[in-house]
């Protein structure tokens, strides 16, 4: 059994045994069989108060009528407060309509109830009274009810805002890789046809005796121009799933101080810092350091606020170090470095086994991106 009914069990029982002391001690011989009944069946209802609310409140008010009907006065405090734990239930459980219903219901139960007083105790202040003591358990029951469906509607919009964050979040990440499929794709295709040039220069200037080096070069140009035909279709099934993407020159790091100076142009300060002797790197890779950069710089000028920015790109034997510092607050959510940006920029570092982070830090947000460099 769950517990919640146990607990309305024990409830009810509870109330039956304080009902039924009340009528054996306090009523005369004459009575105590009506009002047993009522002392019986109104707290007995309370079991009910989960399953069937609005009865367990009317049988509990309909227990004051009987005992009105039958000439027993009102003197039981178990079916008073009994009436008062209905009649929250009431409200707790039934939707706000019904439960304005169920309540006035009662109310005038506990009205017609009050004609079984004596002449003398039957005053006009009884009915406002009456109306309070049935009325404020009631709307404290609704009360709750309503509280409890704002937290659980907030709950739901709160998961449901995070399953729409983890779908953004993967819709990032497969947009930049298919971005990063196709800018790639020149260099890929680039390298390759410089390769089938240079086998096609070698084999023309082989003197006839080397017939099987001519034979082996003839089939890597074969195999290469065969490679540069499904690149070209790969590009195509690409550029199918983003039509409005095309590719023009892929960007390197000569072309960082153009950032820099868009940025300016905005009012923000950003100074440029070069460490290191600078070493020619190979296209893809300059193109991700690029990436970072603009989209660093995107952040600054969309989302952060900030005034200053320090861009420093530092090259060493260890490989390519890229930070961005601005003294503003980041993007929405970047405490974390998971805005959709820097989602992509994330898996594109990674792509080249470097390592990135994107967060708060004591002077603003830093954008930092450590790539091992391959000299191109």
């Amino acid at each position: 059994m769950e517990r919640p009914r146990t607990l309305d069990l024990v409830i009810a029982v509870a109330f039956l045994v304080w009902a039924v002391i009340e009528v054996i001690v306090g009523v005369d011989h004459g009575r105590v069989a009506v009002n047993l009944v009522a002392a019986i069946v109104s707290p007995a209802a309370l079991a009910w108060r989960r399953i069937a609310p609005s009865v367990a409140a009317l049988v509990c008010a309909g227990g004051l009528v009987f005992k009105t009907l039958a000439g027993l006065p009102l003197d039981g405090l178990a079916l008073l407060a009994a009436v008062l734990v209905a009649a929250y239930s009431a409200g707790r459980r039934v939707a706000l309509r019904r439960a304005v219903v169920v309540a006035a219901v009662m109310i005038a139960f506990a009205w017609l109830s009050l004609l079984g007083l004596p002449r003398q105790d039957q005053t006009v202040a009884n009915y406002p009274f009456v109306a309070l003591w049935i009325g404020a358990p009631a709307a404290a029951g609704a009360a709750l009810r309503h509280e409890i469906a704002k937290a659980s509607r907030a709950a739901d919009r709160a998961a449901r805002a995070e399953v729409v964050r983890e779908q953004y979040a993967q819709a990032a990440v497969l947009d930049e890789r298919l971005r990063l499929a196709r800018e790639l794709h020149d260099t890929v295709a680039h390298a390759v046809s410089v390769m089938v040039l240079n086998a096609g220069a070698v084999r023309s200037r082989l003197p006839g005796e080397l017939g099987s080096e001519r034979a082996a070069l003839e089939r890597t140009e074969s195999q290469g121009r065969q490679a540069i035909s499904q690149l070209r279709r790969m590009l195509g099934v690409l550029r199918a799933t983003s039509p409005a993407a095309e590719l023009d020159a892929l960007p390197t790091l000569e072309q960082v101080p153009e950032l820099v100076d868009d940025t300016r142009q905005l009012g923000i300060a950003v100074d440029l810092v070069v460490d290191g002797p600078v070493t020619r790197l190979e296209p893809g890779l300059q193109l991700c350091a690029y990436r970072v950069v603009q989209e660093a710089l995107t952040n600054v000028r969309k989302h952060s606020g900030a005034s200053a920015v320090t861009v420093r790109v530092a090259y060493d034997e260890a490989g390519l170090r890229i930070r961005v510092a601005d003294d503003g607050a980041g993007p929405g959510h970047a405490g974390a470095g998971e805005g959709h940006g820097l989602i992509g920029l994330r898996e594109r570092v990674e792509l080249y086994g470097g390592t990135f982070a994107a967060a708060a830090a004591a002077e603003g947000f830093v954008v930092t991106a450590d790539l091992p460099v391959v000299a191109g």
